[in-house]
């Protein structure tokens, strides 16, 4: 009787915690991204017959204008259907609520997996709404307090990959390439795919078909199709260094002491280590009968990218917010403890990294006389959820 009630209880909390981070990302539905007028032009010239990537390609070449839509079409294909929903049925919502629909179910979609695949895994309860505050109040999300961008849908459809592959491969292939054209970030994972796929063969048809049947608007001649490669995959080739990268910054406060080991004529270098690393680091440790688990291996991969890339924006850190829990609880599967402080000590310190992302990294650091977090620039972005909720309930929501 007592092990019921226990487990109702459980129960009870993870429901919750669901409701709970339903509704704090009800509260800032309102919010706008900074490429949210772009993608609305965007749609607006979809439906209207004209090809977006006419301008894409003009506004990588022209400096003067604003870079419109730079990816494959299938959010734009996602914030059409929902514009033209709103359309059929006259509800007039602005675009700012439409497109953040999917997102909140792919979010909860997210949790649903999570603890599916731990109650699979015959993880206990507490392991399971750990994973769950890991994932709905992650670092980027408890820092900004924002819900303004769309990573969380290819972290869906990838971790839906995950869990078939080896099992439905075809519905494996078609998920990881949905992942993929929405957020090129999968990328560094297809060599473990590779190997974890029992038919090789119905993977890469699912994917195949897939990016064909997502592409077939674009590629109807032999100009659109080039227009269409270099306007959702050429034009990120001129990226540099952008966002907060591990090496960029620990040289920033530590090049005082002689410490400059990333400079930008080393960034093809360091980009080579990010994608290639992640792919034989996982292949070595599979090969060498070292690691077999998927959760384990991806975990690598992941962990390899992260410290090599020269591209590392905040929301990057939600790529492998799930993936890294699972591949965490696994290792330590009968440690449990060592779980819960390694997950600890990564939370912090990711909210301390983003927590110093307002500082520039252009002027020399000096640490004499100077505050290293300036309390300004850290107060309410550290603890903007916080700073946030108690704001609305002051003027009563």
């Amino acid at each position: 009787m007592k092990v019921q009630s226990l487990e109702r209880f459980y129960k009870a909390v993870i429901l919750f915690i669901f409701v709970i981070s339903v509704i704090l990302r009800l509260l800032v539905f309102d919010q706008e991204g900074g490429d949210h007028s772009t993608f609305k032009t965007t749609v607006m010239n979809f439906l209207g017959g004209v090809n977006p990537y006419i301008y894409t390609v003009q506004s990588f070449e022209d400096e003067k204008l604003k870079h419109g839509y730079s990816y494959m079409p299938t959010l734009l294909y996602i914030q059409t259907f929902f514009t033209k929903v709103n359309m059929i049925f006259d509800l007039d919502l602005p675009t700012k609520y439409m497109w953040k629909v999917p997102v909140l179910i792919a979010d909860i979609i997210v949790g649903i997996l999570l603890c599916k695949i731990l109650k699979k895994e015959k993880f206990p309860y507490s392991v399971i709404i750990f994973g769950l505050l890991f994932w709905f109040i992650h670092p980027y999300f408890f820092m900004k307090y924002e819900y303004t961008n769309y990573d969380v849908l290819p972290v869906l459809f990838l971790l839906i990959s995950v869990f078939t592959v080896g099992k439905k491969d075809f519905i494996s292939g078609v998920m990881y390439a949905l992942s993929v054209t929405l957020k090129t970030f999968p990328i560094i994972l297809i060599s473990i795919f590779l190997i974890k796929t029992k038919d090789l063969k119905k993977f890469i048809l699912g994917g195949f078909l897939i990016t064909i049947l997502l592409s077939l608007p674009f590629i109807t001649s032999v100009q659109d199709a080039m227009l269409y490669i270099n306007g959702a995959l050429l034009v990120h080739g001129s990226r540099s260094i952008q966002g907060r990268p591990f090496f960029g910054t620990f040289t920033y406060y530590l090049q005082d002491y002689g410490v400059n080991f990333y400079q930008a004529e080393f960034n093809e270098i360091y980009t080579m280590c990010a994608l290639l690393g992640a792919q034989i680091l996982p292949l070595y440790l599979f090969f060498k009968k070292k690691v077999n688990n998927i959760w384990i291996l991806i975990i690598t991969s992941f962990s390899v990218y992260y410290l090599f890339t020269p591209v590392l924006n905040r929301t990057h850190f939600i790529w492998g917010t799930p993936f890294i829990y699972l591949g965490s609880a696994t290792i330590f599967k009968n440690k449990l403890k060592k779980h819960f402080v390694s997950m600890t000590v990564l939370y912090v310190f990711l909210c301390f990294y983003l927590a110093i992302w307002n500082k520039g990294l252009k002027e020399p650091a000096t640490f004499g006389g100077r505050v290293w977090l300036d309390p300004v620039l850290v107060y309410k972005p550290t603890f903007s959820l916080i700073y946030e909720l108690r704001s609305r309930f002051i003027k009563g929501i």
